[in-house]
């Protein structure tokens, strides 16, 4: 297809969809693909995640030096600490995800 009916498509379907409202469930299903490791702006992936939320269980390590070993702000740190980044990761619990986890890392 080129580009040029690539754009017609495009347009077609902005169209046809302008003026109508995103179902809850399709808000829901964009969201979700785009969260934790879908979002392409992600510095994490869920298996750093995991292990920090259980150093931050289990270790005396503060936040700055977590965001040092991880590459990331400290508020970064600070955010998941208090459940407010990466709070649908797959695991119900931490020890959950060593369990999950031990098989391949040592920690």
């Amino acid at each position: 297809m080129t580009e040029e009916e690539n754009e017609k498509r495009l347009e077609h379907l902005r169209e046809a969809i302008k003026g109508k409202p995103i179902s809850k469930d399709h808000k829901k299903s964009i969201s979700k693909h785009n969260s934790g490791e879908g979002n392409s702006q992600a510095k994490l992936t869920e298996d750093a995640v995991i292990l920090i939320k259980y150093e931050l269980e289990n270790s005396d390590k503060t936040h700055q030096e977590l965001a040092d070993q991880f590459d990331i702000s400290r508020s970064g740190i600070s955010a998941i600490s208090r459940g407010e980044r990466w709070t649908d990761t797959n695991y119900s619990t931490i020890n959950d995800a060593v369990e999950a986890l031990e098989g391949y890392i040592s920690l």
